[in-house]
């Protein structure tokens, strides 16, 4: 039985795969809209025990249904004011457009300076030379980008459709699960595979809990590293960097060298060796404290061994594309709690 077991967890590894691969996407409307019901439901029925809810015959289905309503319009009304924001500071940063050349042309003549005295290549031969990369990158993309380009902004409009519609059908699917998730759940619970499900899901929500709760403490902690290291090299916004940084490291494969090596980099070639050394020691003092603390934290909520994470990520990643940093370990837990709940590993007969 050992072989037949073998291939039911290969069998399970690949329709996990599969689902999330190519249902996932199709039906994550109608998936956010349960998870929606199961959340509003307990606001909802203490809603409809006051007294006022009570007079004007405020039902659950009903009181939920508004608290849904009310956080869709919060969301829509912030997400309105965002691109109003932005529309009105347009003119502003187009106006900022003169200055910001005069700066990089500051900046690059400072940066070619510098790099004469360590090379020996004269200034005005680098700085004509990247002149000259950046007219001929401007000229192509004028002669055949600019179609891409329009073709590119014509697929994020159909994206944009495809999310607000996706929205919308989470919103509505959440208030019809809502109405009727008392007679569902009954009547699922007959099933001894809704049973098993329910038990796989429960467990898998249980772990996303501790992974998040434990990438937010180290996010706090790199936030703060980086807060008090950018304080220490003087840089302007300092909390504005420390908290973006600390965000950034959050994001998989990504991490707090993105920005400050090249800004390392960047501080050494304008001569300022003291911030660039700072920002390099920044740099390796944040990746050993997360080396140091997610083994620690990631591994004491989980279970599991830091690197299996990092694997599931980079085949997520492989499989999945861009979404595959959340689908990989999804995926893997998922077809974990499978193998769990249905005791795939024994040798008995299933």
């Amino acid at each position: 039985m050992k072989w037949k077991n073998t291939s039911i967890i290969i069998g399970v590894a690949t329709g996990v795969y599969l689902f999330m691969k190519y249902l996932f996407p199709v039906l994550s409307p109608f998936f956010i809209g349960w998870f929606l019901a199961l959340i509003v439901y307990p606001i909802g029925e203490k809603l409809s025990r006051l007294t006022v809810s009570k007079k004007v015959h405020l039902t659950r289905e009903r009181a939920g249904g508004v608290v849904i309503l009310l956080f869709a319009g919060l969301a829509i009304f912030l997400l309105w004011e965002a691109m109003e924001t932005c529309a009105n500071r347009v003119p502003g940063w187009l106006s900022c457009l003169p200055d910001l050349k005069d700066e990089m042309n500051y900046f690059l003549a400072n940066c070619c300076d510098h790099l004469e005295k360590i090379t020996g290549i004269l200034s005005e031969d680098s700085q004509g030379f990247v002149v000259k990369q950046m007219t001929a990158a401007e000229e192509a993309f004028l002669q055949g980008g600019g179609l891409e380009f329009w073709g590119q902004a014509v697929d994020s409009v159909k994206k944009c459709i495809v999310f607000f519609g996706g929205a919308f059908l989470s919103v509505l699917s959440s208030i019809l699960f809502l109405r009727d998730l008392d007679e569902f759940r009954e009547k699922l619970q007959g099933y001894s595979l809704y049973v098993r499900i329910h038990n796989v899901c429960i467990e898998l929500w249980s772990k996303a809990k501790k992974y998040i709760l434990a990438q937010l403490r180290i996010m706090g902690i790199i936030g703060l590293l980086c807060l008090g290291g950018f304080y220490l090299l003087h840089v302007k916004h300092f909390i504005l960097w420390g908290i973006g940084l600390g965000l950034l490291d959050a994001l998989p494969l990504i991490g707090t060298g993105t920005v400050l090596i090249p800004w390392s980099v960047l501080e050494f070639f304008q001569g300022n060796t003291a911030v660039g050394a700072g920002l390099l020691a920044l740099y390796l003092v944040t990746s050993l404290a997360r080396q140091f603390l997610e083994p620690k934290l990631v591994g004491e909520s989980l279970g599991i061994y830091p690197i299996f994470v990092l694997l599931t990520i980079y085949l997520g990643v492989y499989l999945y594309g861009g979404l595959g940093f959340l689908l990989g370990p999804v995926s893997a837990l998922l077809i974990w709690g499978i193998i769990k709940e249905w005791d795939l590993l024994s040798l008995r007969k299933i």
